[in-house]
């Protein structure tokens, strides 16, 4: 099956490729903006799968994710990729954000990754799919693989207990979005 990913994200694009291989074939368009006014992460995916499902009438496949602060449940979130968007770089958004506990002086440091995808067959085939990794934020950034907020964050489960970005294979086997990959390919026809 061909399936359009409503991202543009590169790093995503690549993961999603790999994964889902050969049962889904990722295909990228032409990046449509789509305003994330939901209230959740389905609500989310589900706007930006509809928005390109719309403008080219092919099965789309979405995500929403997110880091979400234990501490700080408003900081990031549903906001996680418009958290400071005077920062346009996200080492420097994990800098802030590793400056942000220093101030608060909080010794509460978990948190996890969230991972929802929609895959929008038709508009009366419309599924999701939920993926979760649980963890703390460092005191540090910590390896240079990856993207986003992965290197602070550090896996409840990973045996070394390195960051995301230290051991990106370890990530794309265990993490949030390859959890919500394995539901979702574990509804595919076989």
């Amino acid at each position: 099956m061909k399936v359009i990913l409503a991202s543009s994200n590169q790093g995503k694009i690549a993961e999603f490729s790999r994964k889902l291989a050969p049962e889904i074939i990722i295909e990228s368009r032409e990046k449509i903006h789509v305003e994330e006014t939901g209230e959740s992460y389905f609500e989310n995916a589900l706007l930006k799968a509809k928005a390109y499902y719309d403008t080219y009438k092919q099965p789309t496949l979405s995500d929403d994710s997110g880091l979400n602060l234990e501490a700080f449940p408003y900081l990031l979130g549903l906001y996680s990729a418009r958290y400071k968007p005077e920062l346009t770089e996200y080492l420097d958004k994990c800098d802030s954000l590793l400056e942000h506990y220093k101030n608060e002086k909080v010794d509460n440091r978990k948190a996890y990754f969230s991972c929802i995808l929609c895959l929008y067959k038709t508009p009366n085939e419309i599924f999701f799919f939920e993926g979760r990794s649980n963890g703390a934020i460092s005191t540090a950034l910590h390896g240079n693989t990856g993207f986003g907020y992965d290197p602070i964050f550090l896996p409840t489960h990973h045996p070394e207990m390195k960051s995301f970005a230290q051991d990106l294979a370890w990530k794309e086997q265990y993490g949030h979005r390859a959890k919500a990959i394995n539901e979702l390919k574990k509804f595919l026809p076989v």
